[in-house]
């Protein structure tokens, strides 16, 4: 049932019409005369091949084909003035960015150095944390431990 959805009474009278449409014969579109309303001498005609020239194209009124030139001269001039102004913007921004890159890069490697530094200084062992200081220190603490405690023990014994 869904297959035949071409054949339904909405899709006939398209598929009629669209057959109708290529069996006409074509007509030649006329083009009238276009002008400047502010200037009559700029004027333009759609030509057909085979109606006052040999193929088809744009008859132009000659004051109308030197105002086109000149626009399309003028055209490339500004043109090629905003290219020149883009690609100097270009170029000023693209410097602006590797500066500031640059700014950056070396702002980083200023901080990784100063925060080296302070890790190697941080690191660095202290006059008390140094092995000589700490075993002449621990022989004295015991010694003096052992010295206190035998005289505590000599203390004790003898009832003082």
């Amino acid at each position: 049932m869904t297959q035949q959805n071409w054949l339904n009474f909405s899709c006939v009278p398209l598929v009629a019409l669209l057959l109708v449409s290529w069996c006409l014969p074509v007509q030649a579109q006329q083009f009238k005369k276009e002008c400047d309303p502010n200037d009559s001498e700029l004027c333009s005609q759609p030509l057909v091949k085979g109606e006052a020239a040999p193929f088809s194209g744009q008859l132009l009124t000659p004051k109308l084909a030197i105002t086109l030139a000149q626009k399309a001269d003028s055209f490339d001039t500004r043109l090629a003035i905003e290219l020149k102004y883009t690609e100097k913007m270009y170029r000023l921004d693209t410097d602006l960015q590797k500066k500031l890159h640059d700014l950056d890069q070396k702002a980083c490697t200023e901080k990784v150095d100063l925060l080296t530094s302070r890790l190697k200084t941080a690191q660095q062992a202290h006059w008390y944390q140094k092995p000589a200081f700490i075993v002449i220190i621990t022989v004295i603490l015991t010694s003096g431990v052992f010295v206190g405690g035998a005289y505590v023990f000599n203390a004790a014994q003898n009832g003082v």
